[in-house]
C-alpha cells in the first residue's frame, strides 16, 4: 500500500516535470521594457510598414521624433510605393500601381487621416515661428480625404475589360463557371483554411476553372498564378467577399488616389515625418542584428549595417525598440531601357533576405526566408511603364475602350495573348506637373515567361521598344506604332520576388508581427503573418505597423478592425445572386 502510494506520487512528480519541460516555450513570458523619455526606435526599412510604424510610435506611443530612426538601404523612401520621372523630358518610371477596396483597406485608410495633406503641410510651413499660430492650425484636408474627394468624381467603369484575338471584345459580365466551379468557390470560401496549407490553387481547382473569365479578371486584378497559395487566394475571396459582385466593371468599388502612390502618400509622408523630427538614414544596407546569448528571449543588442562602403554598428539599448521590414518583393528589382531588357538578378545582392536569413539562423521562430526566395521562376515579374509625348496614345485608347476619360478603364486584359497581358491605364496626369501633352500608362503579364504574338520572346528578354511594339499590336495600334515608338519611351523592369509572398506556404513560414519572447523586436511589412489577413496590399503593411507598435510599444488601444463582409447577409445576397 505504501509502495503504491510512493509510486503514485513519484509519477506524479515526473508528470508535472515533463509537462513543464514540454511546454517551457509557452510558460516563459519575456518582459518588455517601458518606453522612456530615452527610448530609441530602430526601424530597418523606409517602405510603407516602416513609415507607418514612424507615425504610430509618434502620435499613439507619444515617442518624439528625434528619437526615431529609419534606416534605409536605398537613398529614396517609399519601397514599393515609387515612382520617378513623368515631367520635361524623363520617362515615368515605377514598378507598380495600387487600386484601394474602401472595405478591405480599412487599416489603410485609417492611416491615411493620420497625414495632412502636401497642400497644408505647406500652410504649416508658413507658420513655422508663430507657435500659437501653429498649435491652433486646424487641417482642412488629411490624405484620406484626398482619397475620398478623388473617388467621388473618378469613378471606375471598365467598358473594355477583355480582349481576345484579333481585338475581339469578350463579355466580362459573364463569368463562365461552371457548377462545380461555383461549387468549388463557396466551399473554398466556408470552409477553415487549415486544409489548405502548402497547397497550390490548381490542386484544388479543375482545369476549365482557369478558361473562365472570372480567373481572367481575379488573377489580373491580384496577380495570382495557377501555382499560388490557396490559402491566399481563399483569403482574398473573404477580404473582398464584399466587392465580387462588382468585379467585373469595379464601377462600385476600386478607389485611386490623385496621382501615383509615390506622390500622393510617400511625398507628404515623408516631409510629415521629417518635421516630427525623425531622422531619415538613407543609403544604409543592414545586414545582420546580435541577439543577446540566452535561449529565454529575444533581444537584439546590437544592428549591423554598411554605409557608403563603411561597416557601421548601433548599439540598441535596454529601453530600445527594433523594428524590422523582413524580405521585400521589389528587392533586386533592376531596370531596363527603351534598347535593353532588365537584368534578372538572382544572387539576393539587395539586404532584405540576407537580414531575415542572417536572423533566422541565429533564433527560432523568425519564419524561414528560403521558403520566399527559392522559387524564383514562380514569382517574377516584368513591368513596364509608358510615356508618350502628344495625344495620339490616349485618343487611340479611349477610342479602344470607348470611355471618355483615360482611367475609367483602370485595366485591360488580354487573356488570349501568349504573354496574357494586362495594361492599367491609370488617370490623367499621373504624375505631379505632368507635362498636359504627356500619357503615362504601365503593363504586366501573368505568362511573361511565354513568347509574344509579334515579338517572338519571354517578355523578360524583351526591350522597351519590343515590350511597346506588343501591347500596340495587342490593341491593334501597328499602323500607328512608327509614330508612337518615335514619341513614346518605355522603361522595363524585373522583379524576382514580386509575388513570393503568394508561394504555397505552411503556417510556420511566415513569423509573427512580434515573436515570441521577444522583448524589444517586432517584424513588419508582407512577410510576417497576420491571421486571416491579405499579403500583398498596403492595408497590410500598415496593419503589421500598427500591431508592432502597439504591442511592443505597451500602446493601450484597439488596432484598426479587419472588415468581414463575409457576415453580412446583403454581401451573400449578392454574391449568390452572381454566382
Amino acid at each position: 500500500m505504501k509502495y503504491s502510494v510512493w509510486s503514485r506520487k513519484v509519477f506524479t512528480c515526473l508528470l508535472i516535470c515533463g509537462t513543464v519541460v514540454l511546454f517551457s516555450d509557452t510558460l516563459y513570458t519575456a518582459t518588455i521594457p517601458p518606453t522612456t523619455a530615452n527610448s530609441q526606435i530602430y526601424i530597418v526599412g523606409a517602405g510603407l510598414a516602416g513609415m507607418a510604424t514612424a507615425v504610430y510610435a509618434i502620435q499613439d506611443a507619444n515617442i518624439p521624433g528625434k528619437n526615431i530612426h529609419i534606416l534605409e538601404e536605398l537613398k529614396v523612401a517609399g519601397g514599393a510605393l515609387d515612382g520617378k520621372g513623368g515631367a520635361g523630358n524623363i520617362p515615368y518610371a515605377a514598378r507598380g500601381a495600387r487600386l484601394i477596396d474602401p472595405d478591405a483597406h480599412m487599416a489603410y485608410r485609417a492611416w491615411l487621416t493620420r497625414i495632412p495633406s502636401l497642400d497644408d503641410q505647406e500652410e504649416m510651413d508658413k507658420l513655422v515661428g508663430d507657435t500659437e499660430a501653429l498649435k491652433n492650425y486646424k487641417v482642412k484636408k488629411t490624405l484620406a480625404n484626398e482619397l475620398d474627394d478623388f473617388w467621388a468624381t473618378h469613378k471606375l467603369n471598365s467598358i473594355t475589360r477583355l480582349v481576345g484575338k484579333d481585338q475581339r471584345r469578350i463579355d466580362h459580365y459573364k463569368f463562365g463557371l461552371s457548377i462545380r466551379d461555383k461549387w468549388d468557390l463557396l466551399k473554398l470560401i466556408s470552409t477553415s483554411e487549415d486544409k489548405y496549407h502548402d497547397k497550390r490553387i490548381d490542386e484544388y481547382f479543375q482545369p476549365p476553372f482557369f478558361k473562365s473569365n472570372f480567373w481572367y479578371m481575379f488573377s489580373s486584378i491580384f496577380g495570382f498564378q495557377q501555382w499560388h497559395s490557396l490559402t491566399e487566394m481563399r483569403r482574398y475571396l473573404r477580404n473582398f467577399f464584399q466587392s465580387l459582385d462588382t468585379l467585373s466593371g469595379l464601377d462600385k468599388t476600386g478607389m485611386n488616389a490623385k496621382y501615383d502612390s509615390y506622390g500622393a502618400v510617400v511625398v507628404p509622408t515623408v516631409k510629415w515625418l521629417r518635421t516630427q523630427g525623425v531622422n531619415f538614414d538613407m543609403g544604409c544596407k543592414v545586414t545582420d542584428v546580435d541577439f543577446k546569448p540566452t535561449v529565454d528571449e529575444k533581444t537584439v543588442q546590437k544592428i549591423h549595417y554598411i554605409q557608403d562602403g563603411i561597416q557601421k554598428d548601433i548599439t540598441v539599448n535596454y529601453d530600445d525598440f527594433v523594428f524590422i521590414s523582413i524580405g521585400s518583393k521589389t528587392a533586386d528589382s533592376r531596370e531596363g531601357s527603351m534598347h535593353s531588357a532588365p537584368l534578372l538578378e538572382r544572387n539576393k545582392v539587395d539586404g532584405a533576405w540576407t537580414l531575415w536569413e542572417n536572423m533566422s539562423k541565429k533564433q527560432p521562430g523568425l519564419g524561414n526566408p528560403l521558403h520566399f526566395t527559392s522559387s524564383i521562376d514562380h514569382s517574377k515579374f516584368v513591368v513596364f511603364n509608358v510615356t508618350t509625348k502628344g495625344k495620339l496614345m490616349e485618343n487611340l485608347i479611349l477610342n479602344f475602350t470607348k470611355n471618355k476619360r483615360m482611367g475609367e478603364q483602370h485595366m485591360v486584359i488580354f487573356p488570349e495573348s501568349g504573354w496574357n497581358l494586362i495594361v492599367h491605364i491609370p488617370w490623367q496626369p499621373f504624375v505631379r506637373n505632368q507635362d498636359k501633352d504627356t500619357t503615362i500608362i504601365m503593363a504586366y503579364a501573368l505568362k511573361g515567361d511565354n513568347n509574344g504574338d509579334y515579338v517572338k520572346k519571354p517578355m523578360g528578354d524583351c526591350t522597351g521598344e519590343e515590350l511597346l511594339t506588343e501591347m500596340c499590336y495587342q490593341f491593334g495600334f501597328m499602323k500607328e506604332l512608327p509614330e508612337i515608338l518615335k514619341t513614346s519611351e518605355c522603361s522595363p523592369f524585373m522583379l524576382p520576388y514580386v509575388t513570393s509572398m503568394f508561394l504555397p506556404r505552411n503556417q510556420y513560414d511566415r513569423p509573427p508581427v512580434v515573436p515570441d519572447r521577444s522583448t524589444n523586436l517586432a517584424l513588419i511589412g508582407e512577410y510576417t503573418e497576420m491571421p486571416e489577413d491579405t499579403v500583398f496590399m498596403v492595408s497590410y503593411s500598415t496593419k503589421t505597423a500598427q500591431t508592432a507598435v502597439y504591442k511592443l510599444l505597451h500602446v493601450n488601444k484597439e488596432l484598426t478592425p479587419t472588415y468581414h463582409g463575409m457576415y453580412n447577409i446583403w454581401n451573400w445576397i449578392k454574391v449568390l445572386y452572381w454566382l
